[in-house]
């Protein structure tokens, strides 16, 4: 399925608003224009305005219509985060872009386990003025807030649990799934009891 049919899908399950996270790629601005010019949805683009705008010139295409939101200045900050990394979960948002989209005393925090070689190149003066980088115990979490909140995101259709677990191991084989897990090549684990 291309992009422009996909877009055009979630605009008529977001009641014609749709969110676009990749406000910079070019495929998304084409489809933008599109999207405008055809009155199928109002487009919120997410970046840097001038940036955006500046592509969408070079590349003559018109999005005069779309609402430009930058998440690195915007007041509603926070929360164009945390959409962020649901929206981009399972499509690779990197520890580096979390961090950069943190607020300056906000919260960065790393669930699950990164695979092995995965390293992160950070500017870590912010982390000296109230700026946390944080990496979860295990996947821990706390049961009575975050499992009503997945819940949630799933029944809303901002979540999946498809391809979160990775492996599933027989309680005999504990051993070998604990040193897979070790070894960062699997994301998560389930040993069944039984």
């Amino acid at each position: 399925m291309d992009l422009l049919k996909k877009i055009i899908e979630n605009a008529v399950k977001l009641q014609n608003h749709i969110v676009l996270p990749e406000g910079k790629e070019i495929r998304t601005l084409k489809a933008t224009e599109q999207i405008l010019k055809e009155k199928i949805a109002r487009i919120t683009l997410l970046g840097n305005q001038s940036e955006i705008e500046s592509i969408a010139s070079k590349e003559g295409l018109n999005i005069s219509g779309a609402r430009i939101i930058d998440p690195a200045t915007d007041s509603s900050r926070k929360k164009y985060a945390e959409m962020m990394v649901e929206l981009r979960r399972n499509k690779g948002l990197t520890i580096e872009k979390a961090y950069e989209l943190t607020h300056p005393d906000g919260k960065t925090i790393l669930v699950g386990v990164p695979k092995k070689g995965d390293n992160v190149s950070i500017y870590t003066l912010p982390i000296h003025f109230n700026k946390i980088l944080k990496g979860s115990h295990g996947g821990s979490c706390i049961p009575h807030i975050d499992i009503p909140r997945y819940i949630r995101l799933i029944q809303a259709g901002k979540m999946t649990l498809n391809g979160l677990i990775t492996h599933e191991f027989s309680l005999e084989k504990i051993n070998d799934a604990i040193k897979l897990m070790m070894s960062g090549e699997a994301g998560r684990i389930v040993i069944a009891m039984n």
